[in-house]
């Protein structure tokens, strides 16, 4: 390592929205650590629409795919590239060893993810490659992401069409799941840990409307989605009747951030939502089942978060549908006082 510290950095994440959410300590750390670098990021169709606008230093981005057959162009463009760019340090937040080959020869340094030998949050690990790299300590941040007053404009005018103030309550129910629970690999965790069932959803709103007047202060259950999302929804919402304010529009990555952190409360499985809402301050109910928190929860103070896992009931192997209305409802109330 040079002792004014490298120039131009890369960094490598390749993966889905909460994927991308949960290098954002890594990064922090690398910017400020490194203050006269410029950071590029190797990362997946997603990482531009997640991360844009994280830091005006992060603003290259390569754009990677695995997919078949695709990729077999793609790899040894993009190779080349990486070659040209002169890059001086690579921190690579993968474990496969397909980015390390991806990536040999692009720098004189390269610093990757260690072998997850214990139960250790997934942010941590990410820090703790950059730490011991840095000439300077840097503070070991949260999760974030920015929200702009743009989008919170933008976000008022959405909730506004759809009927609701800037002073009512909401609490956000996020029920779907993501796309890479359908289709080839859908049954490689099962849907049971990925979906919470429609009965106990539309339950719980029902008790947080009820709970809101009772208290003299409305609360209105809310799911936002985009337009093809509602069939997935379908069962939720007729159980659910008028007891939740459905949101649905064009994508909107910046309103929809603004979106959550309007929120009083978000109430999700293991998802990219629950990581992004949880990244733009928003306190978040999370419900787990067949993956770790402690590898992969909500990275925020403790204070921000409460988490439900299926494994601490009495009936595990069902899976998220061991998690009754009562349990969560009474885990929102620490944030609805």
């Amino acid at each position: 390592m040079t002792p004014a510290g490298p120039k131009r950095v890369l960094a490598v994440r390749v993966g889905r929205g909460g994927d991308l959410v949960m290098i954002t300590p890594a990064l922090r750390m690398l910017l400020d650590g490194l203050p006269d670098a410029e950071l590029d990021l190797l990362t997946s169709t997603d990482g531009p629409r997640i991360l844009r606008g994280f830091d005006p230093r992060l603003a290259r981005f390569h754009v990677y795919h695995r997919r078949f057959p695709a990729a077999l162009l793609l790899r040894p463009r993009l190779r080349a590239a990486l070659r040209r760019e002169g890059y001086e340090r690579i921190y690579l937040f993968e474990s496969h060893p397909h980015y390390r080959a991806l990536v040999e020869g692009a720098a004189s340094e390269v610093h990757t993810l260690g072998d997850a030998t214990q139960e250790r949050h997934y942010c941590d690990r990410c820090m703790d490659v950059v730490e011991p790299t840095l000439a300077r300590p840097q503070p070991r941040g949260w999760i974030s992401l920015p929200v702009t007053e743009a989008a919170r404009a933008a976000a008022s005018g959405y909730l506004a069409a759809h009927g609701i103030a800037d002073g009512d309550r909401l609490v956000g129910l996020h029920l779907t799941f993501s796309e890479s629970a359908r289709g080839l690999f859908a049954g490689r965790r099962g849907l049971k840990n990925r979906v919470w069932p429609d009965a106990a959803g539309a339950e719980l709103a029902r008790r947080l409307v009820e709970h809101g007047r009772s208290q003299g202060r409305p609360i209105r259950p809310v799911v936002d989605i985009l337009p093809h999302e509602r069939g997935l929804l379908a069962g939720f919402l007729e159980r659910a009747g008028d007891a939740v304010t459905v949101l649905s529009g064009p994508p909107d990555f910046e309103r929809y951030k603004a979106v959550l952190a309007r929120l009083a409360l978000l109430v999700t499985p293991n998802t990219g939502p629950m990581h992004v809402a949880a990244a733009a301050g928003t306190p978040v109910v999370a419900l787990f089942s067949g993956w770790s928190p402690a590898e992969c929860g909500p990275f925020v103070p403790p204070g921000r978060a409460r988490i439900l896992r299926a494994e601490d009931t009495a009936e595990p192997a069902r899976g998220l549908a061991a998690l009754s209305a009562d349990a969560v409802f009474e885990a929102c109330r620490v944030f609805l006082p």
